[in-house]
């Protein structure tokens, strides 16, 4: 598994834990969380392609989080659908793999930071220290 995989792996399991607050608690799987049916991939879409963050971070998650064939083209254009479409953890997300995986997309990965930090994600406000602080260092 790829350092980059294990670490959006955890950043993904800590949204759930701080999101799991606002439900029951209920024992579920990882397969059961990520898994869609076909059906509901084409609902999803659908809604995501007309706004909805939270449709486009679950396929996300579904192509990429839990999945040892993951798709990693899908996966990240579902990330950005949801990070475009206001999903916070999305948009910490996407920046922070702009971040940490692709140097030369530095900017783009302020933007999202800022994004996320401006919707209240404390972790995206100490992103963006860290990309400012990466910034001024070079």
């Amino acid at each position: 598994m790829k350092i980059s995989r294990l670490i959006t792996y955890v950043i993904f399991i800590a949204s759930l834990i701080v999101s799991c607050g606002k439900c029951e608690h209920k024992e579920i799987s990882p397969s059961q969380i990520f898994l869609l049916s076909d059906e509901e991939i084409v609902k999803l879409e659908k809604s995501s392609l007309k706004g909805s963050g939270e449709a486009a971070f679950k396929l996300w998650k579904h192509y990429g989080v839990d999945r040892g064939d993951s798709d990693a083209d899908k996966s990240n254009y579902w990330l950005k659908i949801a990070a475009r479409n206001g999903h916070v953890i999305a948009q910490y997300n996407l920046a922070f793999s702009l971040f940490y995986e692709e140097p030369q997309n530095i900017p783009e990965a302020k933007y999202w930071a800022r994004k996320a930090a401006l919707q209240g994600d404390k972790d995206a406000v100490e992103l963006l220290k860290d990309i400012e602080a990466n910034e001024k260092s070079k």
